[in-house]
């Protein structure tokens, strides 16, 4: 078995073959499990220390398995894999950052056929704007997935009227995820959209001016919507409001391109939307007083 074989044949062969199995076995073994599959050790040309394997955090319902390899020393050997799988461990694609003849590196992608597409250079400067691209692709084109988490969030934005682009669905996810941690998963995911949608007229409304108004004004509707009333305290209303509040009202500095509400890409995790609260806490002491 010669390195190209493994990097293009057995190791995406198992990854279709029993996603869960390879991926949980990583998760145990870091980066050992691939040090034993290119069999690194005495007598090898490879040292445990060439390699390396971790999760990288993503949104959207998609996990991404990152392994670095020993530096190819001939074309089209691998430095890097990216395994994409969803939430229930379906793999949705093997990536392969390879040696080109020209000494660049290039992103390739592997489906369960074996059979590959190239997307082009690639560099550690551009790795995520390139995996963005892939997962976009993956999301939209393939059908088992999107009846999935994707398809989910689709519908459950048309149903509540919520305006989208096709390519900010998984900035719904990830936003939705967030403030449903925020709040210990009170809502089920389907009152937390409906609550968000109903609370967006509120943010619109022009006679409603002042930050501490339109905070105090959903506060109260959640006790009046049948999918909050009576399931959120305190904190979780403070919770709820201000995130629609930073979705509809914050610019953010993190948005790389047209979203219909330009705070959604804020959330990129709990603490960070923890942080900008007090932040606007901090500008406007009253923000909030009406909850005290």
């Amino acid at each position: 078995m010669n390195r190209y074989e493994l990097e293009h044949s057995i190791l995406p062969s198992r990854f279709y073959e029993d996603c869960e199995g390879m991926i949980k076995e990583i998760e145990e073994k870091g980066a050992e499990y691939f040090v034993a599959a290119f069999e690194a050790g005495e007598g090898s040309p490879w040292t445990a220390e060439q390699f390396d394997a971790g999760l990288l955090e993503y949104e959207g319902g998609v996990n991404i398995l990152r392994a670095f390899l020993p530096k190819p020393e001939t074309p089209a050997q691998s430095a890097a894999l990216y395994l994409l799988y969803d939430q229930e461990y379906a793999p949705l694609r093997y990536l392969t950052v390879e040696l080109d003849p020209d000494g660049k590196y290039i992103l390739m992608g592997w489906d369960q056929n074996l059979t590959y597409k190239p997307y082009g250079d690639f560099s550690a400067a551009n790795e995520r704007t390139m995996i963005d691209e892939v997962v976009k692709e993956v999301l939209n084109k393939d059908e088992e997935v999107s009846a999935g988490l994707y398809g989910e969030m689709r519908e459950l934005l048309k149903a509540n009227e919520i305006p989208f682009h096709d390519d900010e669905v998984a900035d719904y996810i990830q936003m939705f995820d967030v403030i449903s941690e925020l709040i210990e998963h009170r809502l089920e995911k389907s009152e937390l959209v409906a609550v968000f949608a109903k609370l967006i007229p509120v943010m619109k409304d022009t006679e409603i001016v002042t930050s501490r108004a339109k905070m105090k004004t959903m506060y109260e509707n959640m006790d009046e919507f049948p999918e909050s009333a009576g399931k959120l305290d305190r904190k979780a209303k403070l919770f709820i409001g201000f995130s629609v509040y930073a979705a509809v009202n914050i610019l953010s500095e993190n948005d790389d391109k047209k979203h219909y509400y330009m705070g959604i890409p804020e959330f990129q995790s709990v603490d960070y939307i923890k942080y900008k609260m007090e932040e606007y806490w901090a500008m406007d002491p009253y923000m909030f007083s009406f909850a005290f």
